[in-house]
């Protein structure tokens, strides 16, 4: 006889990626179980696959604006802001590049009139990265077990006896519970009148057996005078 019952087992799988498409080409389809008692072939549910990352690292990223100042009367850099923000990350200056952008002439000789600075900021930003990924996936189906000799149901009834079928068994002062032990008393007195009797029944048998001689011998003896 087998015993058979419906089974989930897990299993884990350690990736580089999150993809599902690439998790799943390193995933069985089925999985074949055996726990010594248990045995069957499960198979993959795609709608029980879970992927967490196993650990992070912090990671810097560079981030670098340019930014054109001008035109400006010289080329000073009182007029350079020191410092930037983009993306919510604080740039410092790394770089000035000074143009002309306007000339005049002086005497016989253009000199520069106007400029303009185009300035380089850079610095750093932090964040999460993912060290790698840990999939769970859970395997489901039907696994038997081949040695079970039987199996053994218990079955409780609940309830409350109907009023008429008490009226009944309780008629004539004897309840359901006590009629066993009823029987049995009117069984063993049965038993026991009817031994009485035939042990009355062969004394007086015998007694009637040994008077008959007795009666044969008066009469011979009449017959004889």
């Amino acid at each position: 006889m087998s015993d058979r019952k419906y089974h989930t087992k897990t299993v884990t799988l350690e990736t580089d990626t999150k993809d599902l498409g690439k998790i799943l080409e390193q995933l069985d389809t089925t999985l074949d179980y055996d726990d010594g008692t248990y045995s069957g072939v499960l198979t993959l549910d795609h709608t029980a696959i879970r992927t967490e990352a196993s650990g992070y690292t912090s990671q810097a990223r560079n981030i670098t604006a340019t930014k054109t100042i001008g035109p400006l009367d010289r080329n000073d850099m009182s007029y350079v802001p020191a410092a930037t923000v983009k993306n919510g990350v604080t740039l410092n200056l790394s770089n000035v590049d000074w143009q002309v952008i306007g000339t005049d002439l002086v005497g016989d000789t253009l000199a520069p009139a106007s400029y303009q600075a185009v300035a380089t900021y850079s610095g750093k930003s932090y964040h999460k990265v993912a060290t790698g990924y840990v999939t769970s996936a859970d395997y489901v189906g039907e696994v038997t077990r081949n040695d079970v000799e039987s199996v053994t149901y218990k079955v409780t009834y609940l309830g409350t006896a109907a009023e008429g079928s008490a009226l009944i068994a309780n008629r004539g002062g004897i309840s359901m519970a006590g009629l066993p032990y009823a029987l049995g008393v009117l069984g063993v007195g049965t038993v026991a009148t009817l031994a009485v009797l035939l042990f009355r029944s062969r004394r007086a048998l015998r007694q009637l057996q040994e008077e008959e001689p007795e009666d044969e011998l008066e009469h011979e003896q009449e017959e004889t005078t």
